[in-house]
């Protein structure tokens, strides 16, 4: 009678990348179908991972990894699969970024204009607020002035903040008098202060 052949371990490998799962296994001369012999599964579920896995160091904590800090063994805290960080001490800036046109330079892009990417564009912000891009003082931080008597000047103690200009707002925020007549009543910039000569009077 011919010895039995030695029973081997076999390992189910439900996700079928070869890797099989440690925590359950079967004593059999015959391979079972769907179990391999390697038990170094760390996640029988996803095929994706097995120990020919490459993991990613995303420092920043934004899902995705940087390309130079490749490991590959089980996940280690802080590694993701994705390697497409262009950036990873920002977790603004990755490959879901959207960058906006910034034409006139003051911090604030068009809305309009939206790329997203990971790398910044030259000429691009992250900011997409701007309600006229061709008007560097026009942005969400501009100020503007209520200009109740419709001279053209506002009254600097009524200011507002924001990028488009409320109706009866003005930018300008000299007028000394906003509730008197129209007509700018504050001398513009430069004007010399008028003086007046005291004439003596005969006793």
């Amino acid at each position: 009678m011919p010895p039995s052949a030695p029973e081997t371990p076999g390992l189910p490998d439900a996700d079928t990348d070869g890797y099989g799962d440690a925590s359950v296994r079967v004593l059999s001369c015959l391979q079972p179908g769907g179990y391999v012999s390697s038990d170094s599964d760390c996640d029988d579920s996803d095929a994706v991972i097995n120990p020919t896995t490459s993991w990613y160091g995303d420092v920043d904590g934004d899902g995705y990894g940087d390309l130079s800090a490749m490991i590959q063994q089980r996940p280690a805290l802080g590694s993701v699969l994705d390697a497409t960080d262009c950036n990873d001490s920002d977790a603004l800036i990755n490959p879901d970024t959207a960058w906006y046109a910034d034409i006139d330079l003051d911090g604030f892009g068009d809305p309009s204009s939206e790329i997203v990417q990971c790398a910044q564009p030259l000429g691009y912000v992250m900011d997409g607020q701007d309600c006229n891009d061709s008007n560097a003082s026009i942005n969400p931080n501009s100020s503007w002035y209520a200009d109740i008597d419709g001279d053209g000047y506002g009254d600097v103690s009524s200011m507002i903040q924001q990028c488009s200009q409320p109706a009866g707002y003005v930018g300008d925020s000299s007028d000394c008098n906003d509730g008197g007549s129209a007509g700018r009543t504050r001398p513009p910039p430069g004007t010399p202060t008028p003086t007046t000569t005291a004439t003596a009077t005969p006793w």
